[in-house]
């Protein structure tokens, strides 16, 4: 037998039909059926089909392109020859021939550690992405927040205002009675001795009177500036007079 110029070394010589003095070849499983044995472009595959399908005079499926999401850089190829893109990039179209057509995701945005992705997600609130091609998004920092969707950075919560050192916050909280921020981006800390603010998102506590200080409450749940467990404390919403005749000691 003598097999066509354009079939060797690319299929195998087979015999020529009843009917028919020509002679075909018989494709191998990464050539398209025909007199040429055409390869696959990168970007796309060969279908797997059954060995006795390669004779050129029977139809063989045509290529098919990489799905969304994945790329091939060798021709020829058959099925399952695509690759996923990484995660944190990602291709729209069919046919990627090249790693280099999965795109990183924008700021903002991630493919949420997921490979083959198609199409990015926005990061959601309380969280960003401050760079191209991450993986996933981020968690705002303690007393950061992020309040929208698709953020690339986190902004800190104001003075006065903090997440109670949670993470991946949507929005900020004013520090209770008793406590004060003062600093943007810092946790709400306790009145120290003898200060102390009664409202809301205060910034600063106020100094007591030369008369007053701050207890803790006694045993009996009632303040008791002057009886057994009366303690200077922390976070203090108000100031307690001195008993007649007493003054704020300087320890």
């Amino acid at each position: 037998l003598i097999c066509v110029s354009s079939c060797r070394n690319q299929g195998t010589c087979s015999k020529h039909l009843p009917t028919s003095s020509i002679v075909v070849c018989a494709c191998d499983d990464e050539y398209l059926a025909g007199a040429n044995c055409n390869t696959c472009s990168a970007g796309n595959f060969q279908p797997r089909f059954p060995s006795t399908a390669g004779l050129a005079t029977q139809p063989r499926t045509p290529c098919q392109s990489c799905t969304p999401g994945t790329w091939n850089d060798v021709p020829g190829k058959i099925a399952d020859a695509c690759r996923d893109c990484p995660s944190g990039r990602f291709r729209a179209d069919a046919g990627a021939s090249s790693k280099d057509d999965c795109k990183a995701c924008p700021h903002g945005q991630s493919t949420a550690n997921e490979t083959g992705s198609s199409s990015c997600r926005q990061c959601a609130s309380g969280e960003y992405a401050n760079a191209t091609g991450l993986p996933s998004c981020l968690e705002c920092e303690p007393n950061f927040y992020a309040k929208d969707v698709k953020a690339e950075v986190c902004r800190a919560c104001p003075e006065g205002w903090s997440t109670s050192g949670d993470l991946g916050s949507k929005k900020c909280e004013p520090c209770p009675a008793g406590k004060f921020g003062g600093e943007a981006g810092g946790s709400c800390a306790k009145c120290p001795r003898d200060k102390f603010t009664s409202a809301r998102n205060s910034t600063s506590c106020t100094d007591c009177g030369r008369a007053e200080l701050t207890v803790t409450l006694s045993k009996t749940g009632t303040d008791d500036n002057a009886g057994d467990g009366a303690e200077p404390s922390l976070g203090a919403t108000y100031c307690t007079v001195c008993p007649a005749g007493e003054q704020v000691s300087a320890d």
